[in-house]
């Protein structure tokens, strides 16, 4: 009976460790399988993680894709531009002046005294902040190159480069601030310099014989041609400028009516259209600029700048409406600025003429809003600024009238445009 017993619990135990081994095997085997499995989503996830890393953007790209992001309608914060003015005066004065584009408020910051020099004409690179002025002074002409202050405006002389001739009237630069374009009156000669890394003026690369007074010489935006009205020689020069070394082609010359005097160019925006004032008749003339040859061609007749006749009235300057729909042009001895409007083809149409507050207009400009004209009037020594109706284009009476002794030029520019 004992042994029977001792088999059956035997035979009981041995059941049991049947049926048990197979348990123990597949837990041993799952757990190994649970713990390669945790292993390998672990591994899995830490590749995500490592991926996710890897693409998220750098903070500055985070703040732009949230600006992006934000609702329609929304803007993106901009910079405030700085506007500042730079006055030029004959009595070897420049100015510097703050101005506001909210109220057209024009303010003298500082004077840099030139001593016998002869600032007239101002030409600008706003984007590496360097300023070139023309010296008209008698027997001791030339260029003279400044630094713009990107903070507060102010002037810093770099050099001068006698022109060996007497002074320039007009100077002008090419759209990349390497060349210095410079017409003189009263030798007709054209200078073509080169400007160094550091603002600075080289010695002249080209001279030529443009023609009996020689009134500007401006570049034509987006193409190779730079125009120099000749106001004695009665016509209208173009050059082919190559910009790789400064040099100048054959001209075309175009014949400009007898006694109209030539004086100053201003290129359409977005046409291939010149216009062209001319100092001795007080008139306004289109050209186009072909785009196959270069070559300038008339658009009607000269209109005049006037509503009547004015004795002894010499047109001056003449400036094209960043929009490209009016012209304006400067009138001394009637002391105005004439609107234009332009047609479908080009050509003009007087519209009204303004008064300008002050007394021979030599120079005028359009500050960067459109919104206000600046006027430099030289008999008065004022610098005159008018609103602009943004509709019409017609000027706005005179809200302000600032002492400038001798002044011949203005212009405003913004400060925020210099590279830093």
């Amino acid at each position: 009976m004992k042994q029977s017993l001792r088999l059956l619990s035997y035979g009981i135990v041995c059941l049991v460790g049947l049926a048990c081994k197979p348990v123990a095997t597949y837990q041993s085997q799952r757990s190994s399988r649970f713990e390669t499995s945790r292993m390998s989503q672990e591994e899995s996830d830490a590749s995500v993680d490592r991926k996710v890393e890897a693409e998220k953007p750098a903070p500055q790209a985070e703040e732009m894709k949230k600006m992006e992001e934000k609702a329609p309608g929304t803007a993106v914060p901009t910079v405030e531009p700085r506007f500042f003015a730079y006055a030029a005066s004959g009595n070897g004065q420049l100015h510097v002046l703050s101005f506001q584009a909210k109220t057209g408020f024009l303010k003298i910051e500082k004077t840099l005294n030139l001593g016998g020099k002869a600032p007239s004409f101002l030409a600008f690179d706003p984007t590496r902040g360097f300023l070139y002025a023309a010296n008209e002074a008698p027997g001791s002409g030339g260029v003279m190159a400044f630094a713009v202050n990107r903070t507060n405006g102010d002037l810093s002389p770099l050099n001068e480069v006698p022109s060996n001739s007497d002074g320039p009237t007009h100077v002008g630069l090419d759209k990349a601030g390497k060349y210095l374009f410079a017409a003189h009156y009263n030798t007709g000669m054209l200078y073509v310099y080169p400007i160094q890394a550091d603002g600075r003026i080289g010695n002249p690369l080209t001279q030529v014989a443009a023609g009996a007074n020689a009134h500007q010489a401006l570049l034509m935006p987006g193409a190779s041609r730079l125009l120099v009205p000749c106001l004695g020689a009665q016509n209208l020069v173009s050059y082919p400028f190559q910009a790789n070394d400064g040099s100048l082609g054959s001209p075309q010359r175009l014949a400009i009516a007898n006694g109209a005097g030539p004086r100053h160019v201003a290129a359409h925006p977005k046409q291939s259209w010149v216009y062209l004032v001319n100092e001795l008749n007080s008139t306004v003339q289109a050209l186009s600029l072909s785009a196959n040859t270069q070559e300038l061609n008339l658009i009607g007749g000269q209109v005049s700048s006037l509503k009547s006749p004015v004795n002894g009235n010499k047109a001056a300057e003449i400036h094209v409406s960043a929009d490209g729909r009016f012209v304006y042009s400067s009138n001394r001895g009637d002391d105005s600025i004439a609107q234009f409007g332009i047609a479908t083809d080009g050509s003009l149409s007087l519209q009204n003429t303004f008064k300008t507050g002050g007394q021979t207009p030599r120079h005028f400009s359009i500050d960067p809003t459109g919104a206000w004209v600046l006027v430099a009037n030289q008999d008065s020594g004022t610098i005159t600024v008018l609103g602009v109706d943004a509709n019409s284009g017609n000027l706005k009476p005179v809200s302000q009238s600032l002492s400038v002794p001798g002044v011949q030029f203005v212009e405003v520019i913004d400060l925020n445009q210099i590279a830093p």
